[in-house]
């Protein structure tokens, strides 16, 4: 059921639309990145011309790599890096999420709690008039504690100079001092404010009670007050009250702080000092992140090239309780995913997206209480019922995408976000795996699916004026990559994926290359890669044309990469080695770098040598190559031989509708290569009833007369391959081990095609 043109085996080969069917480029060694015993995170990114890597260790230790050198990273991630990481990269500041940390809010215990009460004199007091303060003590009960008597007005001067909101004031504080019920009282302008032994934080309020003539001349302002009416100028400096209209509802409730408008700190904390009252927290609710639990960040200083690891210093909540200013949705969850959408920094957890305040990506809260502005934090939960947790967050079309294992949700970018705004709809419904992030490529966004215990892949992609669609690219190779993602990286440039699966073996790839022609994709090809044994990949990132590749080996972390467009010979011809290095040579020895090893490692003479793309015989001492004969002054290419392979679909003859005829005998004669710039090319036969040799073709003819000593030969034509097998009871696979070259343009068969027929009765 296979397409037409798809293989049963493509093994370290491409399908390139302009060469067809050619090995794949060398897998370049480039340097030792760490050697370890502990697990490790690792995460990369490019920018202005810079490689950027990191590895965690688990102990929460932190290497910063520039453009694979490593630099001085100061600081630590601790315990936090420990478990399962994610990180993200936005600018140079790079988050860590551990998904396994509940996050937390927290309480400083510096929160200054002045337990004061202010009484604001806001008129003068009428004649005859007498104002009476009462308190209610613990061992004395309800007692009065200062009282003013304003005579008639017979002697203005005098009463005047009695009810004036200074001198009553005055009067009050003098009067509460003299009691001797550890009450003191301090005065300035129409303001008393008085307090038990001190104002030491977790003393009582004095609680007033006024008895006047009127009751809006005298104003008490004590830890709960109705109306902000009334404030007093001066007042001791850190003063909290809460302003609630309704004293039986929490509805329309704030509170207000009592700044200073003095700079420094040059008097005394105890004097009535003018003040701003300003919007300010309860005071009692936690306020702080726990900045342990948080994602914490990695800052790369590109002027110094070094790193910063640590936790991120979040804002802290200024104004309002736990009703008038929630805390975020994440506090108390775990945060599965980082992202950054229209200058909001934002936290995925649970099926909540959480955003920052625009323009201030550590600021979680309201501004204030009273009023809910544009740029104000956003949270938003989708209503779609039946849906998992949200893993992934990724930007696509100017969009932000958002990824459950079974729904995909979409919040769109075309107008600005605001609390008021946002919506979450619910916009595919795929089986998607959630063990990898989605990659971009062009517009579409490429994810993991399941086909039952093997990994497909869905591209995702929409547009403003058609229904967001979501459509597999691997029903033609289904059970093709066995069990789930573990690395998944893409390339816009070269319309490639790198998927790496769990159950596949430690050193192989699937390769994904699409080919699009006006719009529309011509080529979905896979085939798998793989790499010297011994290594385990641990990540891929494509840098351009180039796929770089961390890998272990023991304890080892090694940095490799394949250049797609590499060229490392002469003319069009290519060396093809694993682990490849250009090494310069003095004609009898080069010198390998320090940690460099690979398995069945041969040496192939390059440019400047006696005989180019021919292999010589050496020995290896410490990392000293010595060749056995003189090569001549140039370069050689060191490396490890691969095998390239590739098997053709069983040939079939259709009818004219273009269905396959099964029922008819099909023996295949022979095959047939066109092959472009190609040494040999070898051909096995797997049949269930002969045991058939390979077969080798080259450009070197036995007696040849163009065979030419210490000169490797390549061909461009056909490669005729003797097969003699009926079509449905053999397979052909051709393929190269060696060290050069084989490109496939074409490939036909020629044989005997017999016709059954016969009559229904």
């Amino acid at each position: 059921n296979r397409a037409e043109g798809t293989a049963g085996l493509q093994e370290n080969m491409r399908s390139d639309p302009v060469s067809k069917l050619t090995r794949r480029p060398s897998l370049q060694w480039e340097n030792t990145l760490l050697t370890t015993t502990k697990d490790i995170t690792y995460h990369s990114y490019y920018r202005d011309e810079e490689d950027i890597s990191y590895i965690i260790e688990d102990d929460g230790t932190v290497h910063g790599y520039v453009n694979g050198v490593e630099k001085a990273v100061a600081g630590t991630l601790g315990t936090y890096g420990a478990g399962n990481l994610r990180l993200t990269s936005i600018g140079d500041d790079t988050y860590i999420t551990n998904t396994e940390v509940v996050t937390k809010l927290v309480s400083t215990g510096s929160e200054v709690q002045r337990p004061v009460t202010h009484l604001n004199v806001v008129n003068a007091l009428s004649y005859s008039t007498t104002l009476t303060l009462w308190v209610a003590l613990p061992i004395f009960g309800r007692v009065s504690i200062a009282s003013i008597l304003v005579g008639d007005g017979a002697n203005a001067a005098i009463d005047d100079a009695v009810r004036a909101t200074n001198a009553v004031a005055e009067e009050l504080a003098l009067q509460i001092n003299a009691q001797g019920f550890n009450i003191d009282a301090v005065s300035k302008g129409s303001t008393v404010a008085l307090y038990f032994g001190g104002a030491v934080s977790g003393d009582p309020r004095v609680d007033l009670e006024i008895e006047t003539g009127r009751s809006d001349d005298v104003l008490t302002f004590a830890e709960v007050v109705e109306s902000p009416e009334g404030l007093p100028l001066y007042a001791l400096p850190d003063t909290r009250i809460r302003i609630q209209p309704d004293p039986t509802k929490n509805a329309g409730t704030y509170y207000l702080l009592a700044e200073s408008k003095r700079v420094g700190f040059g008097w005394d904390y105890n004097e009535l000092q003018e003040v701003i009252w300003v919007e300010a927290r309860d005071g009692e609710s936690a306020y702080v992140f726990d900045a342990p639990t948080l994602p914490h960040l990695i800052q790369y200083d590109r002027d110094t090239q070094t790193f910063t690891a640590g936790v991120t210093n979040w804002s802290d909540r200024g104004v309002g309780d736990n009703t008038s200013v929630p805390r975020p949705a994440f506090i108390g969850e775990k945060i599965t995913s980082i992202s950054k959408f229209q200058n909001r920094l934002v936290f995925i957890s649970n099926n909540v997206v959480s955003m920052t305040k625009t323009d201030q990506a550590y600021n979680w809260w309201k501004t204030s209480t009273q009023t809910l502005l544009a740029t104000d934090p956003v949270e938003i939960e989708s209503n779609a019922t039946g849906i998992d947790k949200i893993q992934h967050a990724v930007e696509h079309n100017r969009d932000l995408l958002l990824i459950a294992s079974n729904g995909q949700f979409k919040i769109d970018g075309l107008q600005g976000i605001t609390p008021q705004s946002v919506a979450l709809p619910l916009t595919t419904s795929q089986e998607i795996q959630v063990s990898v992030a989605p990659v971009g490529l062009g517009t579409a966004v490429f994810l993991p699916i399941n086909y039952g215990t093997s990994t497909g892949v869905t591209r995702y992609a929409g547009s403003r004026d058609q229904q967001d669609i979501a459509e597999p690219i691997t029903h033609h190779v289904v059970g093709y990559m066995k069990g789930v993602a573990t690395v998944l990286a893409g390339s816009p440039n070269l319309e490639m994926l790198a998927l790496v699966t769990e159950d596949a073996s430690d050193n192989e790839l699937y390769i994904y290359e699409q080919f699009t022609s006006e719009g529309q994709a011509q080529q979905h090809s896979w085939s798998t890669w793989t790499i010297p044994e011994g290594n385990t990949i641990l990540a891929a990132s494509f840098r351009r044309d180039r796929l770089t590749l961390l890998c272990k080996v023991g304890t080892t972390l090694i940095q490799k990469s394949i250049n797609m467009y590499s060229r490392v010979a002469l003319a069009t011809e290519e060396v093809f080695l694993d682990d490849l290095l250009t090494l310069p040579t003095t004609g009898l020895t080069a010198t390998l770098p320090v940690g460099y090893s690979t398995p069945s490692m041969i040496v192939v003479l390059g440019v400047g040598t006696i005989y180019p793309l021919a292999e010589v015989g050496y020995t290896v001492l410490g990392n000293t190559i010595t060749f056995t004969e003189d090569v001549g002054i140039g370069t050689v290419y060191v490396g490890s031989p691969f095998i390239s392979q590739y098997q053709p679909t069983r040939p079939y003859v259709k009818d004219a509708k273009g269905v396959a005829v099964t029922s008819d005998r099909l023996r295949i004669g022979k095959f047939i290569l066109n092959v472009v710039d190609t040494e040999s090319v070898k051909m096995h036969v797997d049949s269930p009833y002969y045991d058939i040799p390979d077969q080798e073709l080259s450009p070197r003819i036995l007696g040849g007369l163009t065979n030419r000593l210490g000169v490797v030969d390549v061909y461009t034509g056909d490669y005729k391959f003797s097969y003699s097998q009926d079509a449905d009871l053999a397979t052909a696979t051709f393929y190269t081990d060696g060290y050069l070259g084989m490109t496939v343009s074409g490939i036909s068969w020629e044989g005997q095609y017999n016709k059954s027929s016969g009559r229904l009765r």
